[in-house]
């Protein structure tokens, strides 16, 4: 009831991202951990790769999940900002376990990363579940989540680079 009311009376941008049960239940795991409403498309997705990253770690209260590639919270978004541009530039939101590799491969060095592809996937694929493996298939789970990220990554390139990027 108060997600309701709250996307009623504050979030009333964010409504037109609810088109479907997945983006509904990504709501949902932001507002039971940090109980607030995103204002608008961009706070939505701001967070997101943050609160899946911690979800499970903040229901144990003080334990902190070892991660297969060691990369900080903030290395590791940056990787998953990376990966997503790449995979974006490619123009691929679903892809082989193979080509996902190889995407992540550039990633690594374009966020000037340095930990074992299998590990840093690992981490993103099984903690935040961004990115969904089905077998030998692997896709993000909302193209918008790719493109937001994508952006973020573009965003934060050195301004070089993005008049680089816009030409």
């Amino acid at each position: 009831s108060a997600i309701i009311q709250g996307i009623r009376n504050q979030a009333a941008q964010v409504s037109r991202l609810l088109t479907g049960p997945l983006m509904v239940a990504l709501l949902l795991i932001r507002y039971r951990i940090d109980q607030s409403l995103p204002h608008n498309d961009a706070s939505f997705y701001e967070a997101l790769f943050s609160i899946l990253l911690q979800r499970h770690d903040k229901s144990k209260g003080g334990y902190i999940r070892p991660r297969k590639s060691r990369l900080s919270d903030t290395n590791l978004e940056q990787f998953f900002n990376a990966l997503c541009y790449v995979s974006s530039k490619a123009g691929e939101s679903s892809f082989s376990r193979a080509q996902l590799s190889r995407h992540a491969a550039q990633a690594l060095t374009l966020a000037s990363q340095t930990s074992d592809v299998d590990s840093v996937l690992s981490d993103v694929i099984e903690i935040t579940c961004l990115i969904v493996a089905d077998g030998d298939d692997c896709s993000f789970i909302h193209k918008s989540v790719q493109e937001y990220h994508a952006a973020v990554f573009v965003r934060d390139q050195p301004e070089e680079s993005a008049i680089v990027f816009y030409k």
